[in-house]
């Protein structure tokens, strides 16, 4: 496969999730609209339900181009990301990153059916408390945090305990005029909660969750993108912990990958599966 251009992902990005980054940050966090016990599968395109206005801007291209410069840089002298990674960077990274955008509308989260089968929705601006913060758990080089700031996400939390990968993602935020903020801490040592959680590449769902869920305030949502195995992870998962709804949405960057998303996860009281 031919890496992406710049020019390929700003055509892609145009036609499926632009108009998403643009809304983001007026977006409501209602937690009256989480639906009961839930799971539903997505296959859909966001292109099929999303405008393609506006699309990402210019300036917009060139920080995640110096994002991607900072990275090729850096890397040299400290292990960031995968090395084969850095020959098709807009897609492994940028892209990859920058899918999680339509799954970030919890307006999303409200359904009539017991197996919502329907695409996420435009975004509009009902009343609510807005959305924020997001915790980004490992952050690593800022993915997909850092990715999803550039593209107009606001009030980040970028959360990494290595003190050389905290130091990159301070700079890159720097360099790319970014409002996310950096935590240089082991994850079990945070002590604020967020209503939404994402993480990239971290661990297993199920030691994910135990990361995840002193940090997530009630009812609160985790964003996960995970590879071929996570029809297993979840259901390894599931043999520890409950959810309102569970959400599995296709990868656009990963034929066999997923995105989960995971809603008001709980702990069962089951004896050898109690969380540490």
């Amino acid at each position: 496969m031919k890496p992406m251009t710049m020019e390929e992902f700003a055509l892609y990005a145009h036609f499926n999730f632009a108009s998403d980054a643009h809304f983001l940050h007026s977006l409501p966090f209602n937690p009256d609209n989480v639906s009961p016990v839930d799971v539903s599968r997505e296959t859909f395109s966001p292109a099929e339900s999303l405008s393609p206005e506006p699309s990402v801007s210019r300036e917009t291209l060139e920080r995640l181009q110096a994002l991607i410069d900072l990275l090729t840089k850096w890397q040299k002298t400290v292990n960031l990301v995968g090395l084969s990674t850095l020959t098709d960077p807009w897609r492994r990274h940028i892209l990859d990153s920058a899918q999680l955008l339509p799954y970030l509308k919890l307006e999303t989260l409200s359904s009539n059916s017991s197996l919502d089968r329907s695409p996420p929705q435009p975004p509009g601006k009902p009343p609510g408390k807005p959305l924020g913060p997001i915790a980004d758990l490992g952050s690593g080089a800022g993915f997909p945090g850092l990715v999803l700031s550039i593209l107009g996400v606001e009030n980040i939390i970028l959360i990494e305990s290595d003190a050389r990968k905290a130091a990159f993602i301070r700079e890159a935020t720097r360099i790319v005029n970014s409002s996310a903020r950096v935590l240089n801490q082991r994850i079990e040592t945070v002590t604020e909660t967020f209503p939404l959680i994402v993480a990239r590449a971290l661990a297993p769902l199920d030691k994910l969750l135990i990361l995840a869920k002193p940090l997530l305030s009630s009812p609160g949502v985790c964003l996960f993108p995970k590879g071929a195995d996570a029809d297993k992870e979840l259901t390894t998962a599931s043999e520890r912990w409950r959810f309102s709804k569970v959400e599995s949405f296709a990868s656009i960057t990963d034929p066999k990958g997923r995105i989960l998303r995971l809603i008001q996860p709980q702990v069962k009281h089951v004896p050898g599966k109690t969380c540490p």
